[in-house]
């Protein structure tokens, strides 16, 4: 395995961390991985979807204030929406690390 791909699955196992890292740049680098992998043709369809439902969500997450009618949670949500996507994109990685190599 290459140091690249070495660094990539250690960051995810580091993001399932409940303290972990959950900034904005954080969650959009995991949705812009969990994107890629909803593309990827060789991935089964629950999982493109599941990726795909947590990119937009973490879409949702990081929109202005107002429009977050959970506002007063939103850390909790964003901590939540991290540890998922470290979770599918570690159990998928064979398939991450693919995307990952194509950017």
């Amino acid at each position: 395995m290459s140091v690249e791909r070495n660094k990539l699955l250690t960051q995810l196992e580091a993001f399932k961390a409940y303290d972990a890292d959950t900034s904005d740049a954080t969650l959009k680098e995991l949705a812009d991985l969990c994107r890629g992998l909803a593309m990827n043709p060789s991935v089964d369809s629950l999982t493109q979807r599941e990726a795909l439902e947590l990119a937009n969500e973490v879409a949702k997450l990081q929109g202005p204030p107002e429009q977050n009618p959970w506002s007063n949670q939103l850390q909790e949500q964003k901590r939540v929406a991290r540890i998922w996507m470290a979770y599918l994109l570690s159990q998928e990685f064979q398939f991450v690390v693919k995307e990952a190599d194509c950017n």
